[in-house]
């Protein structure tokens, strides 16, 4: 009966702090693996490292940097038998893995194989998913493409954003981990290869804010909305040679009658702002521009948008 009594957690998120707080609790943490801030470039990501390297610390739990090159020494040190991975975008190399002689798990959010990579939280979103999975796996040099050990279920709430789905993986995460460690040391963990379709869920860029009018539909833009709220800026939206970022989109029932997609269809104190898609209409429900937070109908009043004008 093997266990998991020297755990090296690798992170770069306070998304890892709830379980980090476990393994310490159960006395199995020795250290965590962590960035420097110097390769990290979103300014939220760097917001978010530094918060957690003040909690590291303080805690008093030892940390090490991933590029550092004394790192399998300092492995050596603390006597790691094993690695968990969770809220850690970076490559971990080949020879780290090697350490752990497959010992080394990773925590993601979707139910592999769907959603590989980085972000499949955004990703999730924005194909409007009801329901994923919580997914412990071994970690492999090909990306997320482990056998799985266990598995946790998880409800996308309709008005799930990314900040309140990444805080429920985040609640979620300690008692999926609790439940791995008491099965992989009562060895009753039964492994299994991926089975399904391949999905990927890549870095999030600029780009994928930038929907067109004429080329997607209601639910599109919905989930645009839900997954780029906050952190990614919603959907992009040009008014009047200036971009602005809707941040809550809800499907509406007001008929298009033929107007070309991005057409304003209703400014109303009631309705709210109205805009024909490509299958339908939608409710520009909550806008941000330079001067503040806008309701569509404020945002639609404040910028002079009248029906009839088509949005670029």
């Amino acid at each position: 009966m093997e266990r998991l009594n020297k755990v090296v957690v690798f992170t770069a998120s306070c998304v890892s702090i709830p379980v980090i707080e476990l393994l310490a609790s159960q006395n199995k943490l020795v250290g965590v693996v962590t960035l420097s801030l110097e390769d990290l470039g979103d300014s939220r990501l760097v917001g978010d490292l530094q918060q957690l390297n003040q909690q590291l610390v303080q805690a008093n739990i030892p940390q090490v940097d991933l590029n550092d090159n004394r790192l399998l020494a300092q492995f050596d040190y603390w006597q790691a038998s094993a690695g968990l991975v969770f809220g850690f975008s970076h490559k971990i190399d080949a020879q780290v893995c090697d350490y752990f002689d497959g010992e080394i798990f990773n925590l993601h959010a979707s139910d592999l194989p769907a959603y590989r990579g980085s972000n499949p939280i955004y990703w999730q979103l924005r194909d409007n998913l009801t329901q994923t999975q919580l997914t412990v796996h071994r970690l492999t040099q090909q990306m997320d493409s482990g056998e799985i050990g266990l598995q946790a279920p998880l409800a996308i709430h309709p008005f799930d954003n990314h900040q309140s789905l990444g805080l429920r993986v985040m609640q979620a995460a300690p008692q999926l981990v609790a439940d791995f460690i008491a099965g992989y040391e009562a060895g009753a963990i039964e492994w299994r290869a991926q089975q399904g379709e391949v999905s990927l869920a890549p870095r999030v860029n600029a780009d994928n804010a930038q929907l067109i009018w004429s080329e997607h539909t209601v639910a599109d833009f919905i989930g645009a909305a839900r997954a780029g709220n906050p952190h990614h800026g919603g959907v992009a939206v040009r008014v009047n040679g200036g971009t602005f970022n809707v941040m809550q989109i809800t499907a509406n029932s007001q008929p298009s009658y033929g107007c070309v997609p991005g057409t304003v269809l209703a400014v109303d104190k009631e309705k709210g702002l109205i805009v024909a898609a490509k299958d339908g209409a939608v409710r520009l429900d909550v806008i941000v521009a330079q001067s503040g937070y806008y309701s569509g109908y404020q945002f639609a009043v404040f910028y002079q948008l009248d029906a009839g004008m088509i949005l670029g």
